[in-house]
């Protein structure tokens, strides 16, 4: 109780010294204001101190550590629509949902590309796993699985190929959860990597493309791990004083290898090696880029864009376009090292039409590889199995 009674009082006086300093900040406010009688104007300063404090680094993300560290303090396991699990991981809870429009648009898509002799592979990436047994004491249920079950009958149903990376991940992982970062709903590199060999011996056995599963094989890299590194997005909204740092992979190819990358929505177009691939520079964050700064995990492709297409200059056959989303970020480097081209698409940031970049390609295969969280999900105003 003594502790707890301490960690009130910190957190209510770094509270009254973080909105004494926006107060201060707003002071203009009570002078520019145009309320006529003193409570408007207290008002007006009251409002936009209080956006101040939410907007201003310095103060906002140190009350996420001070509150982070109260939550912790008095054991609380839920904060932010997060759960906290006995072994540290935490989770959002995913829920069941009907799936006939993604069929249909799916099915819809399957058409367009068999009609141009283009295979057509669905890809389900599983999201964070979670036992249900370590929901157990929160009385929730994780029903992803359950959705994900019947959306991929309904695609073989609908005569759609698919490929569910859930029995791969398992018989990989003794321990599943340790494919994904404690504080961040996405897997680690090395999953990531995993799946990229996965899909380069389906692609090949499934539909004869020349792609080579052992150029990524077990050993062909060298691995960084860093430890206690970073914060992920969940432990964003709880501070990491009640999740603790994140370690971080850093995987690169030990053979030497050439690439051209071009990221039109952020002027990029260069030529070399894996690393043209790594954003590094945000590894190197401080004390608080390490905690609110930018994803370690999109040290990976700098992040989601419109398109990315990276080409591999030591291949010359293999041309796969990838409909994804932020799972595939971790995939697609380690992917375009079996292919000559991998074409990366979002369609919750580009507004051009897939179809006419399909006909004006001349594309080996085509992936929709999406998380369970895609599913008759609509993002930036495009449904995502609108495949026009």
């Amino acid at each position: 109780m003594k502790l707890q009674r301490f960690v009130i009082t910190v957190i209510a006086g770094l509270f009254l010294v973080f909105f004494a300093d926006a107060v201060r900040i707003e002071a203009s406010a009570l002078r520019s204001s145009s309320g006529t009688t003193p409570v408007s104007r207290l008002s007006t300063v009251v409002s936009r101190s209080e956006k101040t404090l939410n907007d201003r680094f310095r103060l906002r993300y140190g009350f996420y550590e001070v509150a982070g560290l109260f939550n912790r303090s008095i054991g609380r396991r839920f904060v932010d629509n997060v759960y906290r699990l006995s072994n540290g991981h935490l989770v959002s809870v995913g829920g069941d949902g009907d799936v006939s429009d993604s069929v249909a648009g799916m099915k819809e898509f399957h058409d367009f590309c068999s009609a141009r002799g283009i295979p057509l592979l669905y890809v389900i990436l599983p999201k964070k796993y979670i036992d249900n047994r370590d929901l157990a004491p929160f009385g929730v249920e994780d029903q992803a699985d359950r959705k994900v079950d019947r959306f991929l009958s309904e695609l073989a149903s609908a005569g759609v190929d698919t490929l569910d990376m859930r029995p791969y991940i398992a018989a990989e992982y003794e321990n599943q959860y340790d494919a994904y970062y404690k504080t961040d709903h996405h897997w680690k590199t090395s999953a990531g990597l995993f799946c990229a060999r996965v899909l380069a011996g389906e692609l090949r056995d499934r539909y004869d493309i020349p792609l080579d599963p052992d150029r990524i094989r077990d050993g062909a890299f060298s691995v960084t791990e860093m430890k206690n590194s970073w914060l992920g997005e969940r432990g964003k909204r709880t501070g990491s004083f009640y999740s603790g740092l994140d370690d971080f992979e850093l995987i690169k190819p030990l053979a030497e290898t050439r690439f051209h990358l071009t990221i039109p929505g952020r002027d990029l177009d260069e030529t070399g090696d894996f690393s043209i691939m790594l954003d590094e520079a945000r590894l190197d964050a401080g004390f608080w880029g390490r905690r609110y700064g930018p994803s370690f995990y999109y040290c990976y492709l700098f992040g989601n864009d419109p398109v990315q297409v990276i080409e591999n200059e030591d291949l010359d056959s293999g041309k796969i376009l990838v409909i994804k989303d932020s799972f595939a970020q971790a995939v697609n480097p380690f992917l375009a090292m079996t292919a000559h081209t991998v074409v990366s698409w979002d369609l919750r940031y580009n507004t051009d039409s897939l179809r006419d970049y399909i006909a004006e390609n001349d594309f080996d295969a085509v992936l929709v590889m999406y998380s369970e969280s895609m599913i008759n999900r609509t993002r930036e105003g495009r449904f995502m199995f609108d495949f026009t």
